[in-house]
């Protein structure tokens, strides 16, 4: 009977132990349970368990926050996505077959599969994870969710970056190839990175704008004079100039340098300006250069100052007769306000050029040969001809008249359009008083040659009238006419 009581007691302490034992199992799969839904709740990560149809079982609150809506039943996101995207169908095989699958990125919003719930378009990576059975088949499928919109957004803003930087090269690459001016930059080496075509063409005969990269411009020097050891003028740009590359990575500022010589023989002048190139912590990385072709101004400038100094002599020439002549030579304007009156003006007519520049004709022209001199000028500006022998009175300071006669010819601007009148006066006045003064003489010598012819008339007629009564009379006529 003890002994049976001892088994019973035995028995009963074995129960207690496996009951104990079976709390701590309970307790610890509830704490397990417990650590397992906070992962799942508290999880940043959008978690949704499904069923092997795709229907959703269960999401955590990060799924809801990134959709904005729990999938209603029914609702196969299985079936959903691949009505979107079939291709994602050899995904889902994989997954069911047991496989972790990494889907491809996924711009997904639920309101265009469900109208009404909330229209929440967002980018998604995704992961499938298959939940085995016993038997080893999938019969459940979780998959996680990351929200990749910003990432998608900056690799968009990047390819939009890069696709507009790449724009704006051709657009770059297709004006400076368009341009006459040369374009280069340089490494801290002075080998090119960058060329246009002009600089190829003009300066260092390459053979295209890939050719020069890597090099350096003495190479293409050297190439030409190898090239035409006969003649050392062929090529000499620059072998005078100083280094205008060392210059500016020195200075490390903007300069302007001439550099010249001959290209292919014939010369050439580049109005040079070079710049340094600063990365973006602001080290020297190489100098930029642009130039252009001033060949032309430079012989056009040379040639100007040689005529300048042939005008300079000319003028000096031509002052010195203006000023020596003793003829008035004028300029008007269409108006006929005097622009300019040379030195003879003052000794001819007693005025100071100042009082003669700026004012009308009509203020020193006689009233009564002043309609004469405007229908003379009227001409000139008509038939764009010079017109000679108006003669005219023009007022002396002193208040005499003095005669002029005058040529003229018109007065254009560098358009050929006339602006106004150029003449040349002479003063007759001396000549024109002997011939007023032999009028005068000739007028006498007429006025007593007609009284003398009158007298004689009437002595004829009256010893006719003698003659006429002696014969009457019976007497012989005393006076006799010939002829």
């Amino acid at each position: 009977m003890k002994k049976e009581n001892q088994s019973e007691a035995e028995m009963l302490k074995h129960i207690h132990e496996l009951e104990m034992q079976n709390k701590e199992l309970t307790l610890a799969k509830e704490q397990a349970d417990k650590i397992l839904q906070d992962l799942f709740d508290k999880n940043p990560m959008s978690i949704q368990i499904i069923d092997e149809e795709g229907f959703t079982l269960k999401v955590n609150p990060a799924h809801t926050s990134l959709f904005g809506s729990v999938p209603p039943p029914g609702f196969s996101i299985f079936t959903d996505l691949l009505n979107k995207q079939p291709a994602l169908e050899k995904f889902f095989l994989l997954a069911r077959n047991g496989e972790i699958v990494h889907l491809p990125d996924i711009y997904y919003n639920v309101n265009d599969s469900i109208p009404g719930l909330p229209d929440v378009p967002v980018w998604i990576s995704a992961v499938i994870f298959p939940l085995n059975n016993d038997e080893g088949k999938p019969k459940q499928f979780i998959i996680m969710h990351e929200n990749i919109t910003k990432r998608k957004k900056v690799e968009e803003t990047l390819r939009a970056s890069e696709k507009i930087s790449s724009s704006l090269y051709s657009m770059f690459r297709l004006i400076a190839d368009n341009t006459n001016d040369l374009l280069w930059a340089k490494d801290i080496n002075k080998k090119f990175i960058f060329v246009n075509k002009a600089i190829c063409e003009k300066l260092l005969i390459a053979n295209s704008i890939d050719e020069p990269i890597g090099k350096t411009d003495l190479f293409f020097a050297n190439r030409e004079r190898e090239a035409h050891p006969e003649n050392p003028d062929w090529h000499t740009f620059g072998e005078i100039c100083a280094d205008s590359d060392a210059i500016t990575l020195n200075e490390r500022k903007l300069k302007q340098f001439d550099e010249f010589g001959n290209i292919q023989g014939k010369f050439l002048f580049l109005d040079v300006h070079k710049a340094p190139i600063w990365d973006e912590r602001g080290t020297l990385i190489g100098v930029v250069g642009t130039a252009r072709d001033i060949t032309l101004t430079k012989k056009i400038e040379n040639e100007k100052s040689v005529a300048l100094e042939l005008l300079r002599i000319s003028e000096a020439k031509h002052r010195l007769l203006i000023e020596n002549s003793h003829d008035i030579i004028y300029t008007l304007t269409l108006n006929g306000v005097f622009m300019f009156v040379s030195p003879a003006w003052t000794v001819l007519l007693g005025h100071q050029l100042t009082q003669v520049v700026g004012h009308q004709i009509n203020q020193f022209v006689h009233p009564d040969d002043l309609p004469g001199y405007l229908a003379f000028i009227r001409k000139v500006f008509e038939t764009e001809q010079r017109q000679d022998g108006v003669e005219y009175r023009v007022q002396h300071i002193d208040g005499s008249w003095h005669w002029h006669t005058t040529s003229a010819v018109p007065l254009r601007d560098k358009t050929g359009m006339v602006i106004g009148y150029e003449g040349i006066a002479s003063d007759f006045t001396k000549r024109k008083r002997a011939e007023e003064k032999v009028k005068k003489k000739m007028d006498e010598l007429q006025k007593f040659h007609n009284l003398t012819i009158d007298r004689e008339l009437t002595m004829i007629e009256l010893k006719k009238e003698v003659n006429e009564l002696l014969k009457k009379c019976g007497l012989k006529e005393k006076y006799r006419f010939v002829g």
